[in-house]
This record gives C-alpha cells, sequence and structure tokens, in this order.
C-alpha cells in the first residue's frame, strides 16, 4: 500500500514527500534526503519571495525619488517665475512640498497594510446604516415621494465605494432620499470617530501619521486600497496574493448573479405558463426569455477553463495530424525525405505567423452565422495545433523508425503484416516517444496559446492578460503576475495528466518521469 502512495504521490510531481513515507526504514538517512529535496528546495523559493519583495521595494523607491526631484525641480521655477520668489525662498518652498509628497507616500503604505485592521469596521457601520433603513419601513415605489435621512452628506458621493452601499440613491440638491433601486449610505465624521485610535493615528518609519475622514474615505472608495497607484510600479508578493482573492471574490460574485439571472428567467417562464394568453404567445415569450443570455463577463476561472479546453482541442487535432504522418515518415524512408523539407520550413515559423494564415483561411470558409463554434475559438485552437504539433510528428517519426528489429523479424516469423504490425508491434514499441513528443507538444501549445489568444481575441488567460494590460490601473499588473503564476501551474499539471496517460499505456514505464 505504501509503495502504491509513493508511485501516485511520485507522479503528481510530489516526489520530496517520499521520505516522509519511509521515514521508519532508515530515519536518519531519510530525513537528510527530505532536507535536501524539500526543505533546500522552500527556502530557495522564500528567498525567492523575499527577493522579489526587496525588488519590487526598491523599484518603487527609484521612481518615487524621480518623481520627487521632478517635482522639486517644477514647484522651485514654478515658484520663481509665478511667485516671484527668490532662490533661497523657492528652494524652501519646493523642499517643503516635497517632505509632503514623501509623507504621502508614507501614509499611502500604512493605509494599505491597516486595511484589513478598518474593513471589518466599515462593514459593521454599513450593517448598521442599512438595518437603519429597513427599520424605517419605506419602501420604494416608482415615481414615488422622496424622503430624507439623517445621514450626514458628504462631497464626492458619486465616487462613494459599493461598500456602504444598499438600495436608495442620492440625490444632489435633496441629500439622500427615496429615487430609484440605489441606495448610498454615506460615512460621516461620527462614524469615523468608531475607528480604533491606534488605527487613525500611528508612528511610521519614524514619522506620525494622523488618518482623518479624508484618508479613510480613500481606503472605501478604492475598496482594496493599493498605493502601487502607477502601473509602472512592479507589484510585491503580498499585492499579487491579495489581487488573486480579489479575482476569486469577483469570481464568486458574478456566479451569484449569474444564478440570480437564470432564477429571474424561470420566475418569468413560470409566470408566462400560468397566464390566460394562447399556446403560439405563451412559446413564443418562453422562447424569447430562453435566447437571452446572461449579460456578465468571464471571470478568471471562466477565462483558465476556457483556455485549457482550447489547448485541449489543439492537442487532439496536433495528434489527429502529427501522429499518422509520424508514422508513415518512421515507416518509410521516401516519404520522410518527401515531408522532412516541409517539416524543417514550418516548424520554426511563429504562432503569430500561423494565426494570421489561419484566420484567412477561417474567415474565408467559415460564416459567423453558421458556424458551430465561435470564429475566435476556431482560429485559436486550428493555429495552436499548427504551431505546436512539430514535437509529436519527429518523435513518432524516431520512434516508429527506432523499433527493435528482432521484434520485427519476432513479428515476420508469426506472419503480422500490415496493418496489424503497426498496431500490435509499431506503435506499442514506439508509445514512450510518440508521449514524450505529445507532452512537449501540450507545453508548446499551452505557451503560444496566450500569444493566439491576445491576438485573436478568444475568451481565455491571453485575452485577460492582453486587457488588463491594456486596462493600466494600479491593480493591473498585480493581476498579470497572477496570471503568469496560474498559467505555470496549470501548465505544469497538464504535463503531469500526460505523464499519467503515458504510463497507463506504455510498456516501459520505469524510464518514464
Amino acid at each position: 500500500m505504501k509503495e502504491k502512495v509513493i508511485k501516485v504521490v511520485k507522479i503528481l510531481g510530489l516526489g520530496f514527500l517520499e521520505p516522509l513515507f519511509r521515514i521508519n526504514e532508515k530515519p536518519k538517512e531519510q530525513a537528510i534526503k527530505f532536507f535536501k529535496m524539500a526543505v533546500v528546495p522552500l527556502l530557495t523559493f522564500i528567498l525567492f519571495l523575499m527577493f522579489w519583495d526587496w525588488g519590487a521595494e526598491s523599484i518603487q523607491d527609484i521612481v518615487n525619488e524621480r518623481d520627487a526631484q521632478v517635482d522639486y525641480n517644477n514647484d522651485k521655477d514654478n515658484a520663481i517665475k509665478q511667485y516671484k520668489m527668490s532662490p533661497k525662498e523657492a528652494e524652501a518652498y519646493a523642499q517643503a512640498k516635497m517632505d509632503t509628497f514623501w509623507l504621502n507616500i508614507k501614509k499611502n503604505k500604512y493605509l494599505d497594510e491597516i486595511y484589513g485592521e478598518i474593513k471589518p469596521t466599515i462593514e459593521e457601520i454599513a450593517d448598521e446604516k442599512k438595518a437603519a433603513v429597513k427599520k424605517s419601513g419605506i419602501k420604494l415605489k416608482r415615481g414615488g415621494v422622496k424622503r430624507e435621512y439623517s445621514y450626514e452628506t458628504m462631497n464626492r458621493i458619486d465616487n462613494m465605494s459599493s461598500l456602504v452601499r444598499s438600495t436608495i440613491k442620492v440625490d444632489r440638491e435633496q441629500g439622500i432620499g427615496e429615487n430609484s433601486k440605489t441606495v448610498y449610505l454615506i460615512l460621516t465624521d461620527k462614524d469615523v470617530q468608531k475607528i480604533p485610535e491606534n488605527v487613525r493615528s500611528t508612528k511610521y518609519d519614524g514619522v506620525e501619521i494622523k488618518l482623518n475622514q479624508d484618508d479613510l474615505y480613500r481606503v472605501l472608495v478604492n475598496d482594496k486600497f493599493n498605493y502601487l497607484y502607477k502601473p509602472r510600479y512592479l507589484p510585491r508578493p503580498k499585492d499579487v496574493w491579495k489581487k488573486w482573492q480579489l479575482l476569486l471574490h469577483e469570481h464568486k460574485v458574478e456566479n451569484e448573479k449569474e444564478d440570480a439571472f437564470h432564477e429571474a428567467q424561470q420566475a418569468a417562464i413560470a409566470k408566462i405558463k400560468k397566464s390566460n394568453k394562447s399556446k403560439e404567445e405563451k412559446k413564443k415569450l418562453i422562447e424569447d426569455i430562453k435566447a437571452r443570455k446572461y449579460p456578465g463577463y468571464p471571470t478568471i476561472i471562466d477565462q483558465i477553463f476556457r483556455s485549457i479546453l482550447t489547448v485541449l482541442s489543439a492537442l487532439i487535432l496536433a495528434a489527429f495530424i502529427a501522429i499518422p504522418l509520424g508514422i508513415l515518415m518512421g515507416l518509410s524512408p521516401v516519404f520522410k525525405a518527401a515531408i522532412n523539407p516541409i517539416v524543417q520550413l514550418f516548424k520554426p515559423v511563429s504562432p503569430v505567423v500561423w494565426f494570421m494564415l489561419v484566420a484567412m483561411i477561417v474567415n474565408a470558409l467559415i460564416e459567423t452565422e453558421s458556424a458551430t463554434l465561435p470564429k475566435e475559438f476556431t482560429v485559436s485552437y486550428i493555429a495552436v495545433a499548427l504551431c505546436a504539433m512539430w514535437a509529436t510528428l519527429i518523435n513518432t517519426s524516431v520512434g516508429v523508425a527506432s523499433v527493435d528489429q528482432d521484434l520485427l523479424n519476432v513479428a515476420s516469423v508469426l506472419q503480422v503484416k500490415g496493418i496489424q504490425k503497426v498496431f500490435k508491434v509499431i506503435l506499442p514499441s514506439a508509445i514512450p516517444m510518440i508521449f514524450t513528443g505529445l507532452r512537449i507538444t501540450v507545453t508548446s501549445a499551452w505557451m503560444v496559446l496566450i500569444a493566439v489568444e491576445l491576438l485573436s481575441q478568444n475568451p481565455g488567460l491571453g485575452k485577460f492578460v492582453w486587457d488588463e494590460f491594456n486596462n493600466g490601473s494600479s491593480d493591473s499588473n498585480a493581476k498579470i503576475i497572477a496570471a503568469m503564476f496560474v498559467i505555470g501551474i496549470v501548465g505544469f499539471f497538464l504535463d503531469r495528466i500526460m505523464l499519467i496517460i503515458q504510463k497507463q499505456v506504455s510498456y516501459e514505464k520505469k524510464n518514464i518521469s
């Protein structure tokens, strides 16, 4: 039983855990082995994260230093030209503004760090306000009379965070009142006083920082406040982790919205069925409702599964083309001599070129209205297959050509010929090489998929990365790096799956790793 567990662990790429299962055999040797195989790599990864964090902070400091110097020179020049200050006064003026700049940097860092402490308090305030609205007994009516609340209004109401919204809309002139299905619950000075003192005022890097209502408002507006407000900054590991959690939260929220949408559709259909309309009218109305698709956008999890579907479709197409051609090339030197120049010519072609070629052909042959699959998906998986199939083609050819001559002689003695010889002798012997090619094809396909999805705008991780890159918001870089880790992890598991399949169908299991 233990050996079977160890075998499974190795297949999953967790071979470094083997010494733990064998610790009772030779404890000292297994402990040393575990240290070398698990602890050392773990420490290396921790050092990598530390170096990344240090590098990100250093880049931020370099950019801030440069920006501070540029602002200092501009402020000094403006002070002399516009305010007619003397050079000495202008320097003092510019220096004061630079000090404010650095204080804001420190304050923003502190806000980012204490967000986790502030958020629960703000959520409690929001719940209290929502409860007060509900307790008031006010019911929304279309075109109903506006009713004002006693909550104090603030500037920039339109940008208030969704964290403190409920079901009534703010009227700029009247204050807060019943106007539509949206309500803004305003954070007041009284609410700010509920924030613990140790959060609202502290010393940070030797500078005393006091947070006021405006600072806390900034946390709310940005929801998860991040002081990496410039896209050129390299996100730190904790920034990437925060954004990954945010992406998962968005997926959960989007799924809830989609479920609510479908429930509303079913309720509408049930209502139509109970109505007194004719069968024809009911049928038409129900078809119209069913034809409406959920208008939401694909989340990161949806993009991951779409990319996996694309790459698996590409793998099937690549295998369908490459394995038969590889077998023919391995069996016939003449056929190999005829095909090899084409293989060598097209093997190095960039995925960008393959994409453009496939797009030309697909756009010419397939009409959007009659297409079973979306055009962009079709273009993506065909382009990826053509770009990644060469490893399978070459390995299959080599594997077939390298079949042991003794096996072929035995097959001849037993009068195994033709197709039977291919399937019973040649293919079983060539399977390790074929699957090695397929594993390389999967890895190559997963790599080029990102570029192809980017170009074709096919939903997937490539499009997600491209959209975030073009978005240019403060958290786009963190999301891109999170996607980078996802791409690596999914690629690893795809390779492991191919390894498991290879071991199941191959006779030479010991040589597969």
